[in-house]
């Protein structure tokens, strides 16, 4: 379109290894060359205005549609899928967040341990390394949850979000909170550590800051990801949604679902495979 790169706009990034569909947006300027480009590989299906030029994270989430092949029990998926739907799928970063040799996070502890690394990273690298850190933090997190059996429970110390508005509040009384996790509108949250991450309290807090203390951080040690390391809550578990399962005969089914933004389809098919 006779753009640069910088003016091409996505609200996140689609899987290598995937047939996928997205809106990006360039220049109202480009308008009348949009309907001229052709790209190897790529259909441009629809033109048309919008306000603003889009950017990370501006989606409500993604829409998934899978062919599986060699389902040893169908049944059994099937199953597994009514938990996830009912409970909500735990809301674990994928392994594709961990880089190719996994050792993104590994990085990431390192530079804020204040070593050197044998390469100076990019700018580009330093924040994937840390944000790496920050999920592989969350996920063991989420993994003590899960082995607790307090995935879907409101524990007293709690940052929980509100379904509907995203809000964060901190849990005074699990009795009062807890229906209103059963009926889904407000979740627990765990920690995507920086110091603007909202703190939980009583014996969340101190579950936390053991996490920390285990692989040699604390809170304060992300001051030196400066703004890379902001911080936030993510929640424990997220809703399926549009979840359609057909059977296609001969081992193969056809998953379809939609996920929030950040949540990942590869951790559906871990949970059911």
């Amino acid at each position: 379109a006779g753009i640069g790169e910088v003016g091409i706009g996505y609200a996140g990034l689609k899987d290598r290894h995937a047939k996928t569909r997205q809106f990006l947006s360039v220049p109202a300027r480009c308008a009348p060359r949009i309907e001229a480009v052709a790209i190897e590989g790529a259909t441009i299906l629809e033109a048309k205005r919008h306000g603003n030029k889009l950017r990370t994270g501006h989606l409500s989430g993604n829409r998934f549609t899978l062919r599986l092949y060699d389902v040893q029990d169908v049944a059994a998926l099937e199953a597994s899928l009514a938990v996830l739907e009912a409970r909500g799928l735990p809301n674990a970063f994928g392994a594709q967040r961990f880089g190719r040799g996994g050792d993104n996070a590994l990085q990431g502890l390192r530079l804020l341990q204040g070593e050197r690394l044998p390469k100076r990273p990019s700018r580009f690298e330093r924040k994937l390394f840390l944000s790496a850190l920050q999920s592989e933090l969350f996920n063991r997190a989420l993994i003590a949850r899960l082995e607790a059996g307090t995935l879907d429970r409101a524990l007293e110390g709690d940052v929980l979000r509100k379904e509907e508005s995203g809000g964060l509040f901190v849990c005074e009384d699990a009795a009062v909170d807890q229906p209103r996790v059963e009926a889904w509108e407000v979740s627990a949250t765990g920690p995507i550590f920086g110091p603007k991450m909202r703190a939980p309290a009583a014996g969340v807090a101190e579950a936390e800051a053991a996490l920390l203390a285990g692989v040699g951080l604390s809170a304060e040690l992300f001051q030196r990801g400066r703004g890379e390391t902001e911080g936030t809550r993510r929640p424990y578990r997220v809703r399926l949604s549009g979840v359609e399962c057909e059977d296609l005969g001969g081992g193969g089914v056809r998953l379809a679902f939609s996920l929030p933004a950040g949540s990942y389809a590869t951790e559906v098919l871990r949970e059911l495979l």
